[in-house]
């Protein structure tokens, strides 16, 4: 049994697995300089191409999401799913399956769940169907562990720092029962302004903290990239045909 796997993007991540095994995974890349209908075309003649060479049995693809691209994207996305759906079925008739981006993530690998992010799946791949050595494996393992995430605690301070502020500044308001003294008000409004300057550190350091883990899990997914080739959206579509491998097995045995 064959699953073409197909994660439709700009570049289009595709996979062929036979018999729940990895036989070839690549990238549909559309030229950004041609107009919309050539781009349509050139999808549609790479889609009947993948499936005149591979005969698949079923298809497994990313089911469109409203809200998570603009509308434009998600306009230009629809006509290619549009066309792989229409290229698809006029190949293996009702054998199409369509999985949200949760729905597969959550039933496709064993480390994986509904929320997986890109770098997660691409290592899920590589442990799966053993893509990568051991020691790249174990290398990215140890940076994995390296990465510490301290956002939530700094959260936690300026939101204790944002309320003293919200109640300095109520106290201030006050027309009765506030500052009896010129001296006093100073040293309120004093500890307002540090308290503001705090914060600002603070998102400063949150926004540094972001910054590191996402190059780190950049760097991490280029090593693999680099590796074996497997893109996101390569890893994407092997997740999306395992997904419906899984489905389909046990009515095989």
């Amino acid at each position: 049994m064959k699953i073409l796997g197909l994660d439709i993007a700009t570049n289009t991540g595709y996979c062929i697995l036979n018999e729940g095994k990895l036989e070839t995974y690549g990238m549909l890349n559309i030229p950004t300089e041609m107009n919309l209908l050539q781009r349509i075309g050139f999808f549609e003649n790479n889609i009947i191409k993948l499936l005149s060479d591979y005969s698949p049995d079923y298809v497994a693809i990313e089911d469109l999401i409203m809200g998570i691209s603009g509308v434009k994207t998600l306009s230009y996305l629809s006509r290619l799913s549009g066309v792989a759906l229409s290229c698809c079925y006029k190949k293996v008739q009702n054998n199409i399956a369509l999985y949200t981006p949760s729905e597969w993530k959550a039933n496709s690998f064993d480390d994986l769940n509904g929320t997986a992010k890109k770098y997660e799946i691409q290592i899920a791949v590589c442990k799966h169907f053993k893509l990568i050595d051991e020691n790249t494996l174990n290398s990215i393992t140890e940076k994995l562990k390296g990465i510490t995430d301290n956002t939530s605690s700094i959260k936690k301070k300026m939101e204790v720092l944002s309320c003293d502020t919200k109640k300095y500044i109520a106290f201030l308001a006050r027309k009765r029962n506030g500052c009896k003294t010129e001296s006093e008000k100073n040293s309120f409004l004093k500890q307002i302004e540090e308290n503001k300057k705090t914060i600002q550190i603070y998102k400063k350091q949150i926004d540094d903290s972001k910054k590191n883990i996402e190059n780190t899990y950049k760097n991490i997914s280029l090593e693999i990239m680099s590796k074996c080739g497997l893109t996101c959206d390569v890893s994407d579509s092997i997740g999306i045909a395992y997904c419906l491998w899984k489905k389909l097995k046990p009515s095989r045995i």
